[in-house]
């Protein structure tokens, strides 16, 4: 699976909220299927988010390559994934 192609067609055919604050909210509303947090992600909030129910997926990049890929112009420091549309993002977890 390519994790660059997967998180495109999730971002373009799902439903996904960016950033930490709203990842937190989302976890803590039960809406969250998936976090995707980059590379370079504080170890203090990687424990934070390891702790919770949605399955946490570490993005082999940093958070500007992550907003890259989501075909954002800012870094993106968590990826929330509400619904995954077409894509295979699930296969990772």
């Amino acid at each position: 699976m390519d994790m660059q192609k997967s998180l495109r067609q999730v971002v373009s055919t799902g439903k996904v909220h960016f950033g930490l604050r709203q990842a937190r909210r989302d976890i803590k509303d039960n809406k969250a299927k998936v976090v995707v947090v980059p590379q370079n992600v504080r170890e203090e909030i990687l424990k934070e988010l390891k702790g919770t129910a949605a399955p946490l997926v570490k993005f082999e990049g940093t958070s500007f390559d992550l907003g890259a890929v989501c075909g954002k112009p800012f870094s993106v420091s968590a990826l929330t994934i509400l619904d995954v549309g077409d894509s295979d993002i699930m296969d990772a977890v």
